[in-house]
C-alpha cells in the first residue's frame, strides 16, 4: 500500500482482471443492496415501534381487567378499598381518555373504520401518519391529552385551546415529525408543545 493506497505486486495479473472487472456492473450490484439494506432497516424501525405499542397494550389492558374486579366489589360487594378506587380511576382513563397509537389501528384493514375526519378532529394527524411517523413519547402524550379534553363534555377548554393546538401540529409537521424536539428549547415545536400543554385542562 502506497499512500493510503492499494498496490498490486503481480502486475501480470492485472489484464486477467482488468478483462474480467464489470465496474458498472458492481457499481449496481452495490446500490441494489445499499437499497435492501435501507428498507429493512425501516421494517426494523416500524417492527420496534409495534413490539413498543403491544407491549404498552398489556399493561393497559390490565387496568382494564383489574377495574372490571374492583368494580365488581364497589358496585356488587360493597366492599372496594382506597387500592380498588386508585384502579377504577386508573383503568377509566384508560377506557375513557384518548389513545392516538391504538385508535390509528382502527383504520387498519381488513375491517378497518373509514371516518378519517373524526380521528384528525381528536389526534391533528391521520391515523397513517401516526401509524407510521410518530414514536416520540411526548407527542404521543400530547395528542392523547388533546383526544381527552375535547371528547369529554365536562371538561371546560380555554379559548385558545384550540389555536395552540392547531399550531403545535403545523410545527411538528414542518419539523418532518422530528423525534427529538425538546432537546432544544428554542425550536418552534418545543415552543408550541409547551403552549399547548400550560392551557391543557387535564
Amino acid at each position: 500500500m502506497v499512500a493510503g493506497n492499494p498496490t498490486v505486486t503481480n502486475t501480470r495479473a492485472l489484464p486477467y482482471i482488468e478483462a474480467h472487472f464489470d465496474r458498472p456492473k458492481f457499481e449496481g450490484r452495490l446500490k441494489e443492496t445499499e437499497f435492501r439494506l435501507k428498507k429493512i432497516e425501516n421494517e426494523l424501525r416500524s417492527t420496534e415501534r409495534r413490539v413498543s405499542d403491544l407491549e404498552e397494550s398489556v399493561s393497559d389492558l390490565k387496568d382494564v381487567r383489574n377495574r372490571f374486579i374492583s368494580t365488581y366489589k364497589r358496585d356488587i360487594l360493597s366492599n372496594d378499598t382506597e387500592t380498588d378506587r386508585v384502579i377504577i380511576r386508573s383503568g377509566n382513563r384508560f377506557v375513557h381518555g384518548g389513545d392516538c397509537k391504538r385508535n390509528a389501528e382502527l383504520y387498519e384493514a381488513p375491517a378497518r373504520r373509514r371516518d378519517f375526519d373524526i380521528y384528525i378532529k381528536l389526534y391533528g394527524l391521520h391515523p397513517g401518519i401516526v401509524r407510521s411517523s410518530i414514536s416520540y413519547r411526548p407527542t404521543i402524550e400530547l395528542l392523547d391529552r388533546h383526544a381527552t379534553a375535547v371528547s369529554d363534555q365536562k371538561i371546560k377548554l380555554p379559548t385558545n385551546f384550540n389555536d395552540l393546538f392547531v399550531q403545535f401540529i403545523r410545527a411538528l409537521e414542518t419539523s418532518n415529525f422530528d423525534e427529538d424536539y425538546l432537546i432544544n428549547p428554542t425550536s418552534s415545536v418545543t415552543v408550541a408543545y409547551w403552549a399547548f400543554l400550560r392551557h391543557c385542562p387535564v
